[in-house]
C-alpha cells in the first residue's frame, strides 16, 4: 500500500439540484500516506467556511477494499464547529469478525449543520454525544449511548441484528 494522496489549496463545491443547499470543502492541505499497517490522515481546511481539521489513522486502502477482518480507526478533528472523535476497530458484518469502537461529538451548538438538520436542532444549545459499539457478525450492540443537546439528554443501550442487507431488527 504505497499509495499516497497529497492535495494543496483545493476547493470542491457540491450543489444538490433538488435542494438549495451547497457543500463547500476547501482543503489547505490534505495528506493520506502509508504509515506501517495504517494510513495516516492529516487534513486542514474549511467546510462551508468553518474550520475543518482531521488527524489520525485508519486502515490501508488494501484492507478497506478487501472487506476482511477488522478496520482500525483512530481519527479526531473538528468540522462545522463540532469536535469529532472515532477510535477502535470496525468490521464488515458478513466477516464474522469482532468490532469494538467508540465515537464522540462535542460542541457549543449544531449551528454548522443547520442546512441539513433544520433550525430546531441547530439552535438546541451545546451538544455532547458518545456511543460505544461492539459486535460480531450480524449483531451490533450499542453498549453505551449518551446524547446531550442543550437541556435534553438521551441515554441507553440497544442491540441490532442485521438479518439481510437492507433489513435491521432492533430490540430494547
Amino acid at each position: 500500500d504505497g499509495l499516497s494522496f497529497h492535495v494543496r489549496d483545493t476547493r470542491l463545491i457540491y450543489r444538490d439540484r433538488r435542494a438549495p443547499s451547497e457543500l463547500q470543502i476547501e482543503l489547505t492541505r490534505a495528506e493520506i500516506v502509508p504509515d506501517g499497517q495504517r494510513l495516516r490522515v492529516d487534513l486542514d481546511g474549511a467546510l462551508n467556511s468553518q474550520p475543518l481539521r482531521v488527524t489520525g489513522s485508519t486502515a490501508t486502502l488494501a484492507q478497506l477494499i478487501a472487506a476482511e477482518g477488522s478496520v482500525p480507526i483512530d481519527l479526531s478533528g473538528v468540522a462545522l464547529g463540532v469536535k469529532i472523535d472515532a477510535e477502535g476497530e470496525l468490521a464488515y458484518p458478513e466477516t464474522g469478525v469482532a468490532m469494538d469502537a467508540t465515537f464522540g461529538v462535542a460542541g457549543d451548538s449544531l449551528a454548522g449543520l443547520r442546512p441539513w438538520i433544520g433550525d430546531a436542532l441547530a439552535d438546541g444549545g451545546p451538544v455532547r454525544a458518545s456511543v460505544a459499539l461492539q459486535g460480531v457478525g450480524q449483531t451490533i450492540d450499542i453498549s453505551s449511548l449518551d446524547i446531550e443537546l442543550g437541556k435534553r439528554r438521551l441515554r441507553g443501550k440497544m442491540s441490532a441484528r442485521f438479518a439481510e442487507v437492507g433489513t435491521v431488527r432492533v430490540r430494547d
